[in-house]
């Protein structure tokens, strides 16, 4: 039975989804104020915190940024601070969703165990050869959801994890922004596509070089998302001079085409000979003068 977390000073609230949560299987412990939470993850191991953005005097954020330094669990907002700047600001700090209050037991219950998915989305149950992929200087292991870039740890979260194997299953390829949302959150709405562009802007931050200037996970404007080698972007250079067709990778989605500037001597030997007769044409005709009688 999955353990969750309720971190929320509103005691009723937190009666009534232990109930809900209970009848749902989960085992439920839960704390009203920050004071000890730390301490509560480290021991009891929850698989899922639930937590309010307002915790009495406290505020819910700064929580999430302290457990956002040491674990990588799912994180699900429930809090009645419903603007976009908390939303965006809960994404940012490394939270796996945000409901706002009031809200359905179904819906919540739904978004729980969407967070509580195998983190690559169960290919490393069901496809054994998904389990540990690498593409470029990059690899993840759902085995024991750890990834790494260069031989170096990568600090994930569980859902930048999953959204990393989800691009990683299919590397250099441009994966549909519906299909990642289906596969890592297991739902479509405005939502959590803002919450799947903090988690990919959270990515780039932790296996881009330069991620201002990203060359490994990019954005297709009204596709979806893919990850390129480190390799293969820096074999991407200026393209030829002369006329041909540059293969460009598929994930570019477009050949480019660079013509050359045509010059005098190489147009056609015929072409040369009629701008000579007309320049010759313009020379011999006639040209009136001032004052110049009038033609019989």
């Amino acid at each position: 039975m999955m353990k969750i977390l309720i971190l929320d000073d509103d005691r009723d609230l937190t009666d009534l989804l232990s109930f809900v949560l209970h009848r749902a299987a989960f085992r439920v412990i839960a704390a009203h104020e920050p004071a000890g939470a730390l301490q509560m993850i480290e021991s009891e191991h929850p698989a899922l915190v639930l937590l309010d953005a307002r915790l009495g005097t406290s505020s819910g954020f700064d929580l999430l940024r302290e457990i956002r330094r040491s674990n990588g669990l799912p994180v699900i907002m429930l809090t009645a601070m419903a603007r976009e700047d908390d939303k965006v600001l809960g994404f940012q700090l490394g939270a796996d969703d945000y409901v706002t209050k009031p809200f359905s037991h179904r819906e919540l219950i739904a978004r729980i165990q969407a967070r509580l998915k195998n983190p690559a989305g169960g290919a490393a149950t069901g496809e054994p050869h998904l389990a540990q992929l690498q593409f470029g200087s990059v690899t993840v292991d759902a085995h024991d959801y750890s990834a790494t870039r260069d031989g170096r740890p990568l600090k994930l979260t569980a859902t930048e994890f999953r959204v990393l194997h989800c691009l990683l299953a299919q590397p250099g390829t441009v994966v549909p922004t519906a299909t990642i949302l289906k596969q890592v959150w297991g739902y479509d709405d405005p939502g959590v596509r803002d919450s799947l562009r903090v988690t990919v802007y959270r990515l780039r931050r932790k296996i881009e070089d330069d991620p201002s200037n990203p060359r490994m996970l990019l954005t297709i404007p009204g596709v979806g998302f893919v990850l390129k080698s480190d390799a293969k972007a820096d074999a991407v250079g200026t393209l030829p001079s002369t006329t041909q067709a540059v293969a460009v990778p598929p994930d570019d989605l477009e050949t480019v085409v660079q013509p050359p500037a045509a010059s005098a001597t190489q147009l056609p030997t015929a072409d040369r000979a009629r701008r000579a007769a007309r320049r010759a044409r313009q020379t011999n005709r006639p040209r009136r003068g001032v004052g110049a009688a009038p033609s019989p």
